[in-house]
Order: C-alpha cells, then sequence, then structure tokens
C-alpha cells in the first residue's frame, strides 16, 4: 500500500516537473501589440459574430502570428506595436438582405501602426509610423490554401511589410 502511495506520488510529481518545464522551454513573445481606439478603426466588422467577439478573435489571431513571425528576430529582440487603424480587405453590403462581405481587389486590406524595435539592452534600433496596405492581395492567391484561413489577407499584408521592414534589418 505504501509502496503504491509513493509512485504515484513519485508520478504526480515528476508530471509536474515535465508541465514546469514546459512552461519555461517556451519562447517568450517578441511582439507586444497594443490595439489602440479600437471602436474607432475602419472596418473591423463580422457579418457572423458581436463585435466585441469579432475584434477579440482578430486581436489574438493577429498577435500571435506577429509573435510567429518574430521567432526569425535574433535572441532578445523586442518589437512593440502600438495600432491605431485597421481595414479588413473587402466591404460588408446586403445580398438578399443578408450581410456578407465582399472581396474585390479595390478593397485591399490596410492598417496604421506606429512601431519600435528594441535591441536585447532595451535600446531603440528602429522607430516609424506605419501605414501598410495590401494592394496586391488578390494576385496570385487564387491557388493558395491559406486564403481560406481567418484574416488571411491581412496576416500575408503584414508577413510581407515585417520580411521588407524588421527582418531586413539582420
Amino acid at each position: 500500500m505504501k509502496l503504491t502511495k509513493v509512485v504515484v506520488i513519485a508520478a504526480i510529481a515528476g508530471a509536474a516537473f515535465s508541465f514546469s518545464s514546459l512552461a519555461f522551454s517556451a519562447q517568450p513573445n517578441k511582439v507586444e501589440v497594443n490595439w489602440s481606439n479600437a471602436e474607432k478603426y475602419r472596418d473591423l466588422r463580422s457579418t457572423t459574430e458581436t463585435k466585441r467577439n469579432f475584434q477579440q478573435r482578430f486581436f489574438k489571431e493577429i498577435s500571435a502570428y506577429l509573435n510567429e513571425l518574430s521567432q526569425s528576430l535574433p535572441q532578445g529582440y523586442q518589437l512593440n506595436m502600438d495600432v491605431t487603424q485597421v481595414d479588413l480587405a473587402g466591404r460588408i453590403t446586403f445580398v438578399r438582405g443578408q450581410q456578407v462581405r465582399i472581396i474585390k481587389d479595390i478593397d485591399y486590406p490596410n492598417m496604421a501602426f506606429s512601431y519600435q524595435l528594441k535591441n536585447p539592452n532595451g535600446q531603440i534600433i528602429a522607430e516609424h509610423q506605419a501605414q501598410v496596405k495590401g494592394k496586391a492581395f488578390l494576385a496570385g492567391s487564387q491557388h493558395q490554401s491559406h486564403r481560406m484561413k481567418p484574416f488571411a489577407y491581412e496576416k500575408q499584408m503584414l508577413e510581407d511589410w515585417f520580411d521588407k521592414e524588421i527582418v531586413s534589418k539582420f
């Protein structure tokens, strides 16, 4: 009986140790995103979700994607962004009494934000205002499987900006 308790306790302790070591092995976020005055964003609306839920999902998806992109930054570098405007690809319109988002090349995604790139010592090595536009967001995308994923056009626009403006500095 005592042996069983010891084994169970050891197994629980081992599992706790495994979980705690997993938590410490995850890479920290290298991008901090602040979503300023979201209620004033030009077009951050859904046709099927509440505004609040849709905005929260967008913020979470885009923040996570930027952190995924940031893994290409050298160790210790930090990117801080303050997003001041969002305009999703397409336009919401009524079709047969229902709201739908119609995607046309004239309604490209765009975002405005300021950003700071800091080195491991916390010194600002780049600081700019950005107005990012995905004007060619439909070019060549007909055969790309990623376009059916949430916020694919916005993510591609941000990836293009990130590669051109951030990664190119290294």
